[in-house]
């Protein structure tokens, strides 16, 4: 599943990996990888809140968590966590970055 979001592309690899395409249309050629795939982790109160409030609705699968991604600032790594929710469609919906060298995406 691949998205754009601010210039960046995200490709979501579920059971794999995440990554992050360079802007500018280099993405084939310049990858940030955001993390592998490490667990399945359930849907946090507040990420439910948060959808029920947009009138959407989570999952009951819950969340897939990448890390080990490349090193970013500090010494850190990136890692992801990838949110399902129920539609009509299988798409990659948004992208928040969540904290530094971390982000979410919704599928």
């Amino acid at each position: 599943f691949e998205a754009e979001d601010r210039g960046f592309t995200y490709k979501a690899c579920p059971f794999q990996e995440m990554r992050q395409g360079s802007p500018g249309g280099r993405a084939s050629r310049q990858q940030t990888l955001l993390g592998n795939f490490t667990r399945w982790e359930p849907v946090s109160g507040e990420r439910a809140s948060q959808l029920a409030r947009a009138g959407r609705t989570p999952s009951e699968l819950g969340t897939m968590r990448f890390e080990g991604g490349a090193a970013c600032g500090g010494g850190a790594v990136r890692r992801a966590t990838l949110y399902f929710e129920c539609g009509e469609q299988d798409a990659l919906l948004e992208v928040t970055d969540v904290h530094l060298c971390t982000c979410g995406l919704a599928l």
